[in-house]
C-alpha cells in the first residue's frame, strides 16, 4: 500500500443542524465575492460531485452554493451520476462524496447502516486515489459515517457512526479555535494570504473518526467529546 497517496485524501466532519432532513435548509442564493480566483474561469481542475449514491448533498441541490464557490474559483464542476469505475473517474481531478447513504437506509436511518458503495466500486475508487486522484469525503452525523465506513477503512480511517458532541459545551455551534489547539495549523487554514487565514470554525453536530499515523487532523475534538448513538 502506498501511504504517500493517503495525503491526497481529505476527511471532513461537516456541519449538520439536525438529523431530520426537513430541518436542514440550504442557501442557494449565497455567493462569495471572490476577487482573486485561483484559476481562470473553467481552467482549474475538474471537481466531480457524487450523485450516484443517494447523496444528501448534490451540486444542483443542497450543495449548489458549494458548486458555485468552486466555479467562481476557476474549477470546472461536474455531477457524477454513475457508479464508480476507473473509466467514470478518469475525468475527475477531485471527487467529492457528500453524505452518501446505502439503499437500505433511504427513508429509514435506523441502525444498522449499510455501505453506500458496492464491493465492486471500492477497489475502483481506491486504485483511482493511488494513481493520483484526490478525494474529499464528507460525512455528517449518523447514518452517513456508517455508509462510508468500508471506504474509510480501506484508507486507514475508522468512522464513528454516531453524533459527535461536547459534554457541557452549551449552545451550538461547537467552536474549534487555533488559540486553544482545536484548529490545527495547516496550509488549508493558513490560506494564501493573511486575509484568507482561518482562526476558528463552528460546527453543528457531526461525526468523529480515528485515523492512522499518515493523517493530520484539522479539527481536534477535546477530551470532553463523546459519541452519542440514537437507537430509537
Amino acid at each position: 500500500m502506498n501511504h504517500r497517496n493517503f495525503f491526497r485524501v481529505v476527511f471532513l466532519v461537516a456541519v449538520a443542524y439536525a438529523s431530520a432532513a426537513a430541518q436542514q435548509v440550504s442557501d442557494p442564493d449565497f455567493r462569495f465575492a471572490n476577487t482573486k480566483p485561483a484559476y481562470s474561469a473553467g481552467k482549474g481542475p475538474v471537481v466531480c460531485i457524487d450523485e450516484a449514491h443517494h447523496n444528501f448533498h448534490t451540486a444542483g441541490g443542497r450543495y449548489s452554493s458549494f458548486a458555485n464557490l468552486l466555479r467562481d474559483d476557476g474549477y470546472e464542476v461536474k455531477a457524477l451520476a454513475q457508479r464508480f469505475t476507473r473509466d467514470a473517474l478518469k475525468a475527475c481531478g477531485v471527487l467529492v462524496i457528500a453524505n452518501s447513504i446505502g439503499e437500505e437506509n433511504r427513508g429509514d436511518w435506523a441502525y444498522p447502516h449499510s455501505s453506500a458503495f458496492s464491493r465492486e466500486e471500492l477497489p475502483e475508487l481506491y486504485f483511482w486515489i493511488q494513481e493520483g486522484g484526490a478525494l474529499l469525503l464528507i460525512a455528517d452525523h449518523s447514518p452517513f459515517p456508517g455508509a462510508t465506513a468500508g471506504l474509510a477503512a480501506l484508507l486507514g480511517v475508522a468512522m464513528v457512526d454516531g453524533y459527535a458532541e461536547l459534554r457541557g459545551g452549551g449552545e451550538l455551534p461547537d467552536m474549534f479555535r487555533a488559540s486553544d489547539g482545536g484548529l490545527a495549523a495547516h496550509p488549508i487554514t493558513a490560506g494564501r494570504s493573511q486575509q484568507e487565514a482561518v482562526t476558528e470554525i463552528g460546527t453543528f453536530r457531526g461525526s468523529a473518526f480515528q485515523f492512522s499515523e499518515d493523517y493530520l487532523p484539522l479539527l481536534i475534538l477535546p477530551q470532553n467529546a463523546v459519541a452519542v448513538f440514537h437507537l430509537d
